[in-house]
């Protein structure tokens, strides 16, 4: 991999004067910053920065700019990026990274098949790195393989036991599967660690709601993740769905309303409404909690 000044200089002249005169470490983050003021250079400069990385052999970096593109919003474009990187720095040549942030995207647009196509031959380099077994996981949840996600993710604990993404996939991949008392285990785990974890609480909401409704359980959830993150999108999305399965419209409509507030409409918060849109359908016809996608 190149020096970490290298991905810089190629970088800087993409970003503006302002950002080259503050001598920015994190070019991909300052045009992320950009895109999500509202500023359309800023998707022109990850792609240019993912495609100068590519070439000079930092796939982290690349990988770096096609993820920045998602997370702002911009998954189509980003799907497109990863897969023209690919051509210049292939899952064979060290492009693993480029393939899985690549795959994460095309699962966003709704090309699961695809994405699960991408993420099949890049396991033929095993995984390095926790944050790549999780990105398996919801690789296969996206697909409707929840078999295949809890394989994932135990193969990612057995090499990297006790890390939080892991545990977190896993209790995602569990729950997807049905096998609620192994979801409550892996969230559980977490917050014995790292008790004030959004995306801990967020998971136990789920997990809570999925198994019970509106039972004791999920109301204790989305108690504790409210009085935690009062001012986050995501509790209020939850006591929507509580709410709702405790037969009370009046408070899910007040608290949906309050979610999607709390989210807005920048496109770093893309999860969160992503969140408030999977509330609005839950519960299902059948009176059942169906889990949030990945």
């Amino acid at each position: 991999m190149p020096p970490a000044g290298l991905l810089l200089a190629l970088a800087l002249p993409l970003l503006g004067p302002a950002t080259a005169a503050w001598g920015s470490a994190d070019p991909v983050g300052e045009a992320r910053g950009r895109l999500e003021a509202g500023d359309p250079g800023g998707a022109a400069a990850l792609a240019e920065i993912g495609r100068r990385a590519a070439g000079a052999g930092d796939v982290e970096g690349a990988a770096a700019a096609v993820r920045a593109l998602a997370e702002a919003g911009r998954a189509a474009e980003a799907a497109t990026l990863g897969t023209s990187l690919l051509a210049t720095r292939p899952v064979a040549s060290g492009g693993k990274p480029i393939a899985f942030a690549a795959a994460s995207a095309l699962a966003e647009v709704g090309r699961s098949r695809e994405a699960a196509a991408l993420w099949r031959e890049a396991l033929d380099v095993p995984p390095r790195s926790p944050h790549e077994h999780a990105g398996g996981v919801d690789l296969w949840l996206r697909a409707g393989d929840a078999a295949r996600a809890v394989e994932a993710a135990r193969a990612g604990l057995r090499e990297f036991p006790g890390r939080v993404v892991l545990l977190l996939a896993g209790s995602r991949a569990s729950l997807a599967a049905g096998d609620v008392e192994a979801a409550r285990a892996g969230v559980a785990a977490v917050l014995a660690a790292e008790p004030e974890d959004l995306a801990a609480w967020e998971q136990r909401c789920a997990v809570e709601l999925v198994a019970g409704g509106g039972g004791a359980a999920a109301r204790d959830a989305v108690a504790g993740f409210k009085r935690r993150y009062p001012d986050e999108a995501q509790p209020w999305a939850f006591a929507a769905v509580l709410a709702r399965a405790q037969g009370d419209p009046a408070a899910a409509a007040a608290a949906l309303s309050r979610a999607a507030e709390l989210a807005g409409d920048c496109r770093c918060t893309e999860a969160a409404r992503r969140l408030v849109e999977w509330a609005r359908t839950q519960p299902g016809p059948d009176g059942r909690v169906t889990p949030p996608p990945p």
